[in-house]
């Protein structure tokens, strides 16, 4: 359009200057000039539209901008405060792996919700419930907290001894089949059938405890929930399910009590 213009406008000129050669006429604007120069400024964006446009461009992009990266950025921030909390929690379900299995250790290796090793779990898993302040009525109410929600959020795996280990190892009495655990510095060491192990490591309990972690940030329960649902342990995905995250533990002691095999 511009290029159009000004070889109009020239031309223009030109005729001018003949026209007024031929009539012996001089000086003043050649219609035709005039002529191609108002119709190129009615034809073209003036700069001040071209300037307007710009702007406008320009405000667009930082619209665009603030709705796209705001966000993001804000997501980043989250993430990196839930992931100092998720690390925090991971201590406590460590100690409570550890509290569980000492438990167990002196309980048979009993499993389930009313047996001493899920409720000394349960217990130690406390400090995530707890409020603001360190009174023995806020105690109380943390450790209620975290054995309801233990019923349905944790879930303590006993790994060793094996069903094998009762196999090879074990004994039947009053009808109960269990593994000695007295005088087993005096027993035989040798390795024995399925289990491959001897009487001494029959005697090790290890544990998984695994716990249903409520994410604290906003926004971070169900991205984290979809992104880690793979790892979710507890019944088929319950952790997923309830917009929780699983964090595992395990932990081994030796027993201070005859293992009982659980039933079928």
């Amino acid at each position: 359009m511009a290029h159009g213009c000004a070889q109009r406008g020239a031309l223009g000129h030109r005729v001018g200057a003949w026209r007024g050669a031929a009539t012996g006429r001089g000086g003043g604007r050649p219609p035709a000039a005039s002529a191609a120069r108002e119709h190129c400024m009615s034809a073209g964006p003036t700069f001040a539209a071209v300037r307007a446009r710009a702007r406008q461009r320009g405000a667009t992009m930082v619209e665009f901008a603030v709705v796209l990266f705001i966000p993001a950025f804000l997501m980043l921030i989250f993430a990196i405060a839930e992931m100092a909390l998720m690390y925090q929690a991971k201590t406590v379900v460590d100690i409570a792996a550890l509290a569980a299995a000492r438990a167990g250790a002196i309980d048979h290796a009993r499993e389930g919700v009313t047996s001493s090793m899920h409720i000394a779990g349960a217990s130690a898993l406390a400090p995530l419930y707890m409020g603001d302040t360190a009174s023995n009525g806020e105690v109380v109410r943390a450790v209620g907290s975290a054995l309801a929600d233990s019923v349905l959020f944790l879930s303590i795996d006993v790994l060793n001894p094996t069903r094998a280990s009762f196999n090879d190892h074990g004994i039947t009495v009053g009808g109960r089949r269990l593994i000695p655990n007295d005088n087993l510095m005096y027993r035989g060491t040798a390795i024995k059938g399925a289990s491959m192990q001897n009487i001494q490591d029959a005697n090790l309990l290890k544990i998984r405890l695994t716990y249903c972690y409520k994410p604290e940030m906003p926004l971070n329960a169900e991205f984290l929930a979809m992104a880690l649902s793979p790892l979710s342990l507890i019944s088929g995905g319950r952790c997923k399910v309830a917009g929780r995250i699983p964090i595992s533990s395990e932990a081994i002691v030796r027993m201070q009590s005859e293992a009982w095999r659980p039933p079928p």
